[in-house]
């Protein structure tokens, strides 16, 4: 492992003598990472009547912009679709700051007819400052459809806000599946930068089959534009490449990374739910090169992981330029529990996972972050005590321990899930969370407000 990573090595004649000192060292080194604060709710949903969500992955919904604040996307009114009832759902962005708290949440969608349905946002800072925020989109839902009673051409749209400005629109659609066919829907996308400043899009998509959607990938141009929405320069998954028992199972809910020599990562699921219960996947993982925009490997990683409802995802470590894989796993103690898995820039394969949990109940929604100095800071759901909890953990590669854990909800009651971790420059930790019912985000970091009350700024 890189020397960044909080470890002690001397001589064994001064082993006893320096241990103290050695330990009190790394923990000054994780000094500006202090105590969470007591979470407060931030979204006004009781007295306004419109729900607040956070993504099915919230990966990519917490941002550290240009200017130094915390950013969160996120989607508001009702979940679900009733054919025939008119559903508003917009997209969402909002800052925080330690003095002024919250800001005003500004829209970031901007319908072009009657159809106000944006969901699952996601975004990406761009290399000149700008937010790059993408989600999927109903308003051409009816479009070409023969069958009224689905739903069809859902797309995926995309708004910037330039550094210092705002979203002005109007929206970018980013894809046109209009093939005549019912259900050629695209969902959840996500967007990582490149390390030659392109953007890269993916997504899951049925645009190809009506009953088996596939991962895409779609990638700008050098300055972030795309210049059609066509589908012809769509890179996807194919039927072929699932394993024997996963033939005709859809591909779902991507998530991306770009190791330290700019090749992509990605992870999905190939989904089932077995006895209306218990919802496992299998996961696949793929190494795509941008460059020649072809796939270097594409294979089955694991069985009986977390899927649809509980997606894996990937995480670049900023200075070393590995990836570590985050996922929930059933097969291995029949209960879901939590597990990392490395993968080094250079390797041929992943390392061992690493179980992360073990508890009683179910372990879900897991997030995760890297710091400067090669920590991993990961919140998860906890429901092993009859209600829901929000943990949260460090986890040093370096010694192989965990050597911070909480709970962030702090005894509150909620049905909390989908939570969201971000490490700012300073390495300060910022946590989001959802509380469906009543619904809700929540919000914790464990940075030292100075400024008399500012913790209690939170519109």
């Amino acid at each position: 492992m890189p020397s960044r990573y909080l470890t002690c090595s001397v001589p064994n004649a001064w082993v006893i003598l320096l241990l103290l000192a050695c330990l009190l060292g790394a923990q000054a080194s994780w000094g500006q990472q202090g105590s969470f604060r007591q979470p407060i709710l931030f979204t006004d949903d009781a007295q306004s009547g419109v729900a607040s969500h956070m993504s099915r992955s919230s990966q990519g919904q917490l941002a550290w912009t240009a200017a130094g604040r915390l950013a969160l996307v996120y989607w508001n009114g009702p979940d679900g679709y009733i054919e025939g009832e008119v559903i508003s759902n917009d997209v969402l962005e909002r800052e925080w700051t330690p003095g002024g708290g919250w800001g005003a949440p500004a829209k970031v969608n901007h319908p072009t007819n009657a159809i106000e349905m944006a969901r699952y946002p996601a975004m990406v800072v761009r290399p000149d400052g700008s937010l790059f925020v993408v989600w999927h989109d109903y308003r051409n839902a009816k479009d070409n459809n023969p069958d009224a009673s689905m739903i069809s051409n859902i797309e995926i749209y995309g708004g910037a806000r330039p550094a210092g400005g705002s979203f002005a629109g109007p929206d970018l659609r980013l894809t046109q599946t209009n093939n005549g066919t019912n259900g050629d829907n695209g969902y959840l996308p996500k967007a990582v930068n490149l390390k030659d400043g392109r953007l890269l899009l993916t997504w899951y998509d049925f645009t190809w089959n009506l009953y088996q959607s596939e991962i895409a990938i779609k990638i700008s141009d050098a300055g972030g534009a795309f210049a059609s929405p066509a589908m012809d320069d769509v890179i996807h998954t194919e039927s072929g490449d699932r394993a024997a028992d996963d033939a005709g199972k859809s591909f779902a809910v991507p998530s991306a990374a770009v190791d330290g020599n700019g090749i992509v990562h990605l992870v999905w699921a190939s989904f089932t739910i077995d006895a209306g219960t218990v919802q496992t996947s299998n996961l696949y993982y793929g190494r795509f090169d941008p460059a020649s925009k072809t796939w270097l490997e594409k294979s089955r990683l694991r069985t009986q992981a977390g899927g649809y409802y509980d997606p894996a995802k990937l995480i670049a470590d900023p200075v070393s330029g590995d990836v570590w894989l985050l996922f929930t796993d059933y097969g291995t103690a029949g209960n879901y529990e939590i597990f990392l898995q490395h993968r080094g820039k250079d390797a041929a394969a992943f390392d061992a996972p690493i179980r992360l949990t073990t508890n009683s109940g179910r372990q879900n929604y897991p997030d995760a972050a890297i710091d400067s100095q090669g920590l991993i800071h990961l919140v998860w759901v906890d429901n092993s005590t009859g209600k829901t909890l929000v943990h949260y953990q460090a986890y040093n590669p370096a010694g192989g321990q965990v050597v911070r854990q909480s709970d962030l909800t702090q005894g509150q009651g909620g049905n909390w899930a989908r939570p969201a971790i971000l490490v700012s420059p300073n390495n300060n930790l910022y946590v989001v969370w959802e509380d469906v019912d009543p619904t809700g985000l929540w919000f914790t970091t464990d940075l030292q407000v100075s400024r008399a009350g500012g913790w209690n700024l939170y519109e």
